[in-house]
């Protein structure tokens, strides 16, 4: 804007979200129908072209919207540089909406939970965002899943905090990952304050119709989650995933 570069972003899991070339656009303020983004400013980038006819290329989140702007004419006056930055889809969309956060948000939690440094790298996804079951402790919930077989990461965030990251787990007690196993997938439940986490172990016994599946739980100390305590059940296994 006025000679300097505007960054912008979107994900690739919204609809109008195509990546932009460097080069002169004409930006507009969304207006209530089209915005998707929250806590954010919400913009229509056009590109126009020399007979005068504007194309609309997508909805943008303006990064740094700190530059005044009051119209079109105003906008379409000074030549934009625009570095388009598309942000890989990792379930920010959906659980922005059941969480009631804005994407941005929700993706920088998901953010912190990653050991790669290069995002694009990491192929994990939200499987789970909770902002009521811990809102007693004003803290938030989340799970994700990756590789294949899926293992999920639990991780607790402190809203009181700025969304600190207060606690994280990836691995049962004895060393193992929560992972898919059997055509079961690991869950993450709250009960009376405490985070469960089931995940199966494997086959009840050789010929067994069932598997045990393991309850981990950990309870809150006042600072952070401690594992308590495991608890076996059965669960049926299809014929089809049993081990052969």
């Amino acid at each position: 804007m006025s000679g300097k570069d505007a960054e912008f972003t979107c994900f690739a899991g919204q609809s109008l979200c195509p990546e932009l070339a460097a080069g002169e656009y004409v930006m507009v303020r969304a207006d209530a129908s089209e915005g998707i983004y929250n806590d954010c400013t919400n913009v229509v980038i056009y590109k126009t072209a020399s007979s005068g006819v504007k194309e609309k290329l997508g909805v943008y989140c303006w990064l740094n919207s700190g530059d005044l702007y009051t119209d079109l004419q105003v906008i379409a006056a000074a030549p934009s540089s625009v570095q388009g930055e598309i942000a890989p889809d990792h379930g920010e969309a959906k659980w922005a909406k059941t969480a009631g956060l804005s994407i941005q948000t929700v993706h920088r939690l998901w953010r912190s939970t990653s050991s790669f440094t290069n995002e694009n790298d990491d192929d994990s996804q939200i499987v789970l965002l909770d902002g009521q079951s811990l809102a007693e402790r004003n803290q938030l919930l989340m799970a994700t899943a990756a590789g294949v077989p899926a293992c999920i990461t639990v991780t607790v965030f402190s809203k009181a905090a700025g969304n600190l990251k207060l606690w994280s787990e990836s691995s049962t007690p004895d060393g193992n990952g929560f992972c898919e196993a059997l055509g079961i997938e690991p869950k993450v439940t709250v009960s009376k304050g405490k985070i469960l986490i089931k995940a199966p172990v494997g086959m009840h016994s050789e010929h067994a119709s069932h598997a045990d599946v393991a309850e981990y739980t950990y309870a809150w100390t006042g600072t952070t989650y401690t594992f308590g305590y495991k608890e076996l059940s059965l669960q049926f296994v299809p014929p089809s995933e049993r081990p052969r």
